[in-house]
């Protein structure tokens, strides 16, 4: 029915406008044959109708075509949704884990300041307790003196005693001895009163024997008075000595009083020592604690990690974002690259940037393998990202330049590969040039990778070294964008070429510095 009523519209204007009816010429043809006008109809609509018929069938495949782009445009928005929605969840669950990642550090830190704190606090109390220990081990050793002190008072005293019994056994031997001269002497009285008158000579003898006697007396009294005065002095000696044993026995009591003392400091230093383990023992439960937390956030964000699914392996698949992204290439664990749609068109992922000087790019090998830098900053994306990169299909490169009066140049190549590190990252193939800044890259073509410490150029010396940088070298460089200085501002000269300048030699030579530049590639292929 629709196809009639278009073949009839198209019908009727087309006979309005090859035969008008207002013509009175043809009003007069059609008098004079009335036959004419139904065969003009039926000739036109021989003519017209396999046409029409096809227009038609054009319209309703377009009308079909248009309902299935329609539908497949809803499926995209409502696919596009989606991720916008997994996105949001993503971002939120990266935010949550950043909170607890910041609270666990915090708490972590705490913890690690209050085990410090209580180390501390330990080793003070070790200090006093060395003192402690010191302090009582010097009060044995006085306690040992006096004690040796005392031995050698009491051997004196020992010795005082027994000298004081040899006296008083030779006292009373002398006492002994007086008595049994007594006893003679009363004898020979006795036998001289009976005698009464003997001779001269037992008179004298007698006489004598007196003055014997009294000799051996007052011997006696001498030893007497000589053993005495020994005594009083031994007395004296042993009364001094008994003082000191007092005094000794004073300092020993003192010295048991500060033993005891001490002990119960210590009794109280190994509680609080004790006191001290057990709140480390609980941070140290804590801290497991807060570990197992952190291990299950982590275990978390894997698991929403593997929720997305696969990472896209290059920022084409963003389309137009320009911004932060993860991709995963094959070999290589996810990472967070630059995705650039504004300089070249879409689907770029920055692999250098290069603003303000603020990061080092005279660097080793090892941080020229596995990058360095900040994605939002200025940063070297790493030769092991670009060899899986370029080795799992055919990239582009563009280099984007400004020099110091902010005029931009680009270089682009159509066949960007890099090589393994086994061959020491060559740079296998550049492709294509195409630009406006001139060609300073198919120089490097073919070329090893050299850093300070890894020498792979073709010179005498380490290019890497000569120019400050790293790069594709060969004897030495056409172009050293990862150079050390932005400064150099001598064009026309080589004076400054050793001293690292940033430098495209095909537009502004060796010795004038680009003031920043950026380094990006894309899947080949895809529109500029």
């Amino acid at each position: 029915m629709i196809i009639n009523q278009k073949v009839f519209v198209i019908l009727t204007v087309f006979l309005s406008v090859s035969l008008p009816t207002n013509s009175s010429k043809e009003n007069e043809s059609f008098r004079m044959y009335p036959d004419l006008r139904a065969k003009c109809e039926t000739y036109a609509l021989y003519i017209f109708k396999p046409m029409l018929e096809h227009i038609a069938k054009v319209n309703n495949e377009t009308e079909i075509k248009n309902m299935k782009i329609a539908e497949m445009e809803n499926k995209i928005f409502s696919y596009e949704l989606e991720l916008e929605k997994k996105e949001k969840q993503l971002a939120k669950i990266k935010d949550e884990f950043t909170e607890n990642e910041h609270e666990l550090k915090a708490q972590n830190k705490n913890l690690k300041d209050s085990l410090r704190i209580k180390e501390t606090e330990m080793a003070i109390l070790r200090i006093n307790l060395t003192e402690f220990e010191n302090n009582l081990v010097e009060k044995s050793n006085e306690y040992t003196k006096c004690q040796l002190f005392n031995a050698d008072n009491r051997k004196q005293i020992s010795e005082f005693e027994k000298k004081h019994d040899e006296n008083s056994k030779a006292l009373s031997l002398s006492k002994r001895q007086i008595d049994e001269l007594t006893e003679k002497s009363k004898i020979c009285r006795i036998d001289l009163g009976n005698l009464g008158k003997q001779n001269s000579i037992l008179e004298d003898r007698l006489i004598h024997l007196q003055t014997n006697l009294t000799s051996c007396e007052n011997n006696i009294e001498k030893k007497a008075n000589e053993n005495s005065v020994v005594i009083s002095e031994s007395k004296q000696r042993i009364a001094e000595l008994s003082n000191v044993l007092e005094k000794c026995k004073a300092e020993s009591n003192h010295l048991n009083d500060t033993l005891e003392n001490s002990n119960n400091q210590i009794s109280v230093n190994d509680k609080m020592i004790k006191s001290l383990e057990s709140n480390i023992t609980l941070c140290e439960r804590n801290l497991v604690g807060k570990e197992v937390e952190l291990s299950n956030l982590q275990s978390k964000l894997v698991e929403c990690r593997q929720q997305l699914e696969h990472l896209p392996n290059n920022c084409l698949n963003y389309k137009n974002y320009s911004g932060i992204a993860s991709i995963e290439v094959k070999g290589l664990s996810p990472f967070t690259v630059s995705c650039d749609s504004k300089l070249a068109g879409s689907g770029w992922t920055v692999i250098q940037r290069r603003i303000d000087g603020k990061v080092d790019f005279y660097r080793n090998w090892k941080d020229y393998k596995v990058g360095f830098g900040e994605v939002t900053k200025e940063f070297w994306i790493g030769l092991q990202k670009l060899h899986k990169m370029t080795s799992e299909k055919r990239y582009e490169l563009y280099i984007h330049l400004v020099d110091q009066r902010n005029v931009q140049r680009y270089a682009r190549y159509d066949n960007f590969t890099v090589g393994g590190e086994d061959t020491k990252f060559r740079l296998i193939s550049l492709g294509k040039y195409t630009g406006n800044a001139g060609d300073s890259m198919k120089y490097h073509e073919g070329r090893k990778f050299t850093t300070y410490d890894n020498d792979n150029d073709s010179y005498t010396y380490n290019c890497a070294k000569v120019l400050k940088g790293a790069w594709w070298y060969h004897n030495c460089a056409f172009s050293n964008l990862n150079g050390k200085r932005f400064d150099c501002d001598l064009e026309g000269s080589n004076k400054l070429e050793t001293t690292g300048c940033i430098y495209w030699q095909t537009w502004h030579s060796r010795s004038h510095s680009l003031k920043s530049l950026q380094l990006m590639i894309r899947p080949i292929g895809t529109e500029p």
